[in-house]
This record gives structure tokens, C-alpha cells and sequence, in this order.
């Protein structure tokens, strides 16, 4: 007898559990009502109203679709199999290899064509709503020249391939981490409406309590299930994701927050008194050449003391400049470094040091001379001691450089 007793009992928990498991996939189904509420700004003219309707009719469109299949799928005895839908089975038992069952093959490819263009509709204009609140960078908030967010769709794109190679396309994978996401941002957003409904009490707020309330319920028992019983099939990766980019997020605004606060103007006195400060600009002398004399003219039109600057590398090099400094540009200073490990940047970063650390009203700006060819391959050619400069001068407070071009001709 208890030896009975325990099957029973291992038979009657296998089938909960498989009775969970077969909730938690129908729950999927149910997914994609988000894609209105998300573009409900999409709409015509009254927006709400027509997002209600089109909410309603797709409603009803998935109650008929699933108990359909149900149906069909019970009268027929059709099960699933590894490398066959059920649709497709169900439309071969009745109308076999005939031009209607292609129809219907080819009706679903269009509508999972149409579900995963809806991801790229929507997705963007997700990361604008967040990206306007400041919870992820602003580019996310700039409209493409075909009038789309660009940013938004360029990283879904990226980040969905990603998932597909990593995971090998394998939807019994895919889909519990898209079951957990949405059904977690059902459950917040139920849970959302709910305080913003107690905090301004507008309307029939009770009843709107009641009902949002209600969905926060049925959506919280269809999460923890489906994070449950899909835990091992690909619903971990994308609780960690959720922790992951929540931080993020955070820190993202953060940021935001504390840049809007370093770069208000509030504090300041009006109208603004422009403080005198003394002012450097060193004019990096690699080789004299045309591009060397733009760099300098410009730097002469704009400050008073200029200087030019050379890192020493070869004696040979150190005295033909010198040379011709003294015959080109007379009376404006050269500093000679020395660098026998030749180290430029490095070199050049210990001098500002240098020179900064005695007078802390200084600035400095260094000019840079740079190339610009005519072909593209031709910039991979020049400049990158300049890109490496700069890279070093960018991080440092008191420091600026600007770039003068030199453009070559054919």
C-alpha cells in the first residue's frame, strides 16, 4: 500500500506540475497587448479610444485563436512534435498537403514576421520614454532622417542577433526569457498604476484600484510560475538581466543627475562677470612644415603667449627644427623635451604637470596639427600620434587641445 500510495502521490505531482508548465506557455500566448500600450501615442485622434478598441478586437482574436487550436488539437488527438507546430499538424489532418495548408504555413510565417516587426516598432520608442526620463543615454532620444529612433532599433537589432547565436535559436530558450520579461513588466506596470491611482484619486479611482489591482494579482501568479517552471530553460538568464540593467539604470540617472547639477548656472550671479585667466597654447612641433605654420598662425590670432613645443626623439630631427624655427618663426619660444625612451604622450603629460603644478591659474591649450588626405584609406596613415594625445589630454581638468587641419590635395 505505500508503496502504491507513493505513485499515486508521484503521479499527481508530475501532473501539477506539468499543469503549471502548460499555463505558463498559454500565458505566452497572451503576450503582445504591451505592443498598444506602448504606441497608444501612435494612434489617430481620440489616441486612448482607438487604442481600446484595437485592444478589444485583438483580445478577441487570441480567445478565439487559442480555444480554437484547443479544440481542433483535442478532436483530432494531435500532439505536438519536436521539428512540427501544431498548427501545422492540425492543418494537415484536415486539409492534407493541399494549397490550403500552405496558405495557413504561410499566414503564420507572415504573422511571426509581423510579431517580431512589432518588437522594432515598439522597442524604440520604449528606450525614448526611458531616455527622455534619463534612465538610459539620450541618443536613445534622437529621430533618424526616416523619422524613426534609429538608436533604439540599431541596438535591438544587435543585441536580439546576439541572443539568437549564444542560444542557437533555440525557441524552447527564447521564449521563457521573453515570458519573464513581459510578464514582469506587466506586474510592475499593474503595480504602477495602482500608487498612481491612490496618489491623485482622479475619477472612478476605486473601481480603477480594483481592476489594476486585480491584474497586478494574475500577473504576479503567471511570473512566479513561469519563472518556476522555466527557471531551467533559459528564465535565470534573464532574472539576472533584469538585476543587471535595474542597476544600470540607476547609475545611468545618477549620472544624469549629478552632471545637470555640476553644469547649473543657478548659483551664479547675474549678469555673468567673464574672470580674467592666464592662458597657454602649445603648439606641437613634430617636423616644421606648412601644416605646423597653420596651427601656429591660428594659435597666434588667438592668444598672446604661444609656444612651440617639440618632443625630442633623434638629435638629427631636434637640430633640422631648430633650425628652422629660428629662420621662420623668430622671437616665439620652442621647448626642447627630451624623451630617450621615446615616449611622446607620456612625455608630453609629465611637462603639463609640470608646468600646471606651478601656477594653478594657468590653462593650457595644445594645438594640433593633423593631415587630412583625400582618400579614406589614406587616413589610416597619419595622425594616430595625435589620436593618443588627445586621448591622454581629454581626461585631464585644466587641459584642452584643438585640432587644426591641414588638408592635402590630390
Amino acid at each position: 500500500m505505500p508503496v502504491i500510495q507513493a505513485q499515486v502521490q508521484g503521479i499527481a505531482d508530475v501532473s501539477l506540475f506539468l499543469l503549471l508548465r502548460a499555463f505558463s506557455s498559454g500565458c505566452t500566448a497572451l503576450t503582445g497587448v504591451e505592443a498598444i500600450s506602448n504606441g497608444v501615442l501612435a494612434f489617430r485622434k481620440p489616441e486612448a479610444d482607438n487604442a481600446k478598441k484595437t485592444l478589444t478586437v485583438m483580445a478577441i482574436i487570441i480567445t478565439i485563436l487559442v480555444f480554437g487550436i484547443s479544440f481542433l488539437s483535442f478532436q483530432l488527438h494531435v500532439h505536438p512534435e519536436h521539428d512540427r507546430t501544431l498548427v501545422s499538424l492540425i492543418a494537415e489532418n484536415i486539409f492534407g498537403r493541399t494549397f490550403f495548408y500552405f496558405l495557413i504555413q504561410a499566414a503564420t510565417m507572415m504573422i511571426l514576421f509581423l510579431a517580431a516587426n512589432t518588437s522594432f516598432a515598439d522597442f524604440p520608442r520604449l528606450c525614448y520614454f526611458h531616455a527622455r526620463d534619463g534612465f538610459m543615454p539620450r541618443q536613445f532620444t534622437q529621430l533618424g532622417d526616416r523619422l524613426v529612433f534609429t538608436h533604439g532599433i540599431i541596438f535591438l537589432a544587435f543585441f536580439s542577433s546576439l541572443l539568437i547565436v549564444l542560444f542557437q535559436g533555440s525557441v524552447h530558450m527564447l521564449i521563457p526569457m521573453y515570458a519573464v520579461g513581459v510578464f514582469t513588466s506587466f506586474t510592475l506596470s499593474q503595480a504602477g498604476m495602482v500608487k498612481h491611482h491612490l496618489k491623485h484619486k482622479k475619477g472612478n479611482w476605486v473601481r480603477s484600484i480594483i481592476v489594476n489591482g486585480l491584474g497586478f494579482v494574475m500577473t504576479l501568479i503567471v511570473l512566479i510560475v513561469v519563472i518556476i517552471t522555466k527557471f531551467t530553460h533559459g528564465a535565470w538568464v534573464i532574472l539576472i538581466l533584469v538585476v543587471f540593467f535595474n542597476f544600470l539604470f540607476k547609475a545611468i540617472k545618477k549620472h544624469y543627475i549629478n552632471v545637470a547639477e555640476q553644469l547649473s548656472v543657478e548659483e551664479h550671479k547675474y549678469p555673468l562677470k567673464i574672470k580674467k585667466e592666464k592662458h597657454l597654447m602649445l603648439v606641437l612641433v613634430p617636423s616644421f612644415h606648412k601644416g605646423i605654420v597653420q596651427a601656429l598662425t591660428m594659435a597666434k590670432n588667438l592668444c598672446k603667449n604661444v609656444k612651440g613645443l617639440h618632443v625630442n626623439i633623434s638629435k638629427r630631427d631636434k637640430d633640422r627644427i631648430i633650425e628652422k624655427w629660428d629662420k621662420y618663426v623668430p622671437g616665439t619660444e620652442l621647448v626642447i623635451l627630451d624623451s630617450p625612451y621615446r615616449v611622446l604622450s607620456g612625455r608630453l603629460k609629465e611637462y603639463l604637470d609640470e608646468i600646471e603644478s606651478k601656477d594653478k591659474n594657468l590653462c593650457v591649450t595644445v594645438v594640433i596639427s593633423e593631415f587630412v588626405p583625400t582618400k579614406w584609406w589614406q587616413f589610416l596613415l597619419h595622425n594616430q600620434t595625435a589620436l593618443a594625445i588627445k586621448t591622454m589630454i581629454h581626461f585631464r581638468p585644466r587641459t584642452n587641445y584643438i585640432s587644426v587641419q591641414y588638408h592635402l590635395k590630390k
